[in-house]
């Protein structure tokens, strides 16, 4: 079977994988989305003046090394670079190890997440 079969038997499972996939973006997205509005949102003082002068520093990156830029672009590329397929496909590879690891067919088991 591959991740984008139809049959009738496996839509648990593959709605199951869209919660779970689902779930880990939506939960990146949120803590994302927090950091920055708690980032943009520091009254004057020290702190603010920090990242003021970490926002100058990003200023002007050309020749910058690669861990300086990776830190500086991680948060857009956690974002914007995502393959739902990819996603979809690791969570096929990592479930049917597992499956096969356990035999779980040979069982009769269902593999459900608790929800967080």
């Amino acid at each position: 079977m591959s991740s984008s079969s139809n049959s009738r038997e496996h839509a648990s499972l593959l709605l199951n994988g869209y919660q779970q996939i689902q779930h880990k973006r939506t939960r990146a997205l949120e803590v994302n989305g927090m950091d920055t509005i708690v980032l943009l949102g520091l009254l004057p003082g020290p702190e603010r003046e920090g990242r003021n002068n970490g926002f100058r520093l990003t200023l002007n990156l050309e020749g910058a090394d690669d861990a300086t830029l990776e830190q500086v672009w991680a948060g857009y590329i956690m974002q914007f670079n995502y393959d739902a397929r990819d996603a979809v496909d690791e969570w096929w590879m990592n479930w049917s190890r597992l499956k096969h690891r356990y035999s779980v067919s040979s069982f009769g088991v269902s593999i459900t997440t608790a929800k967080s």
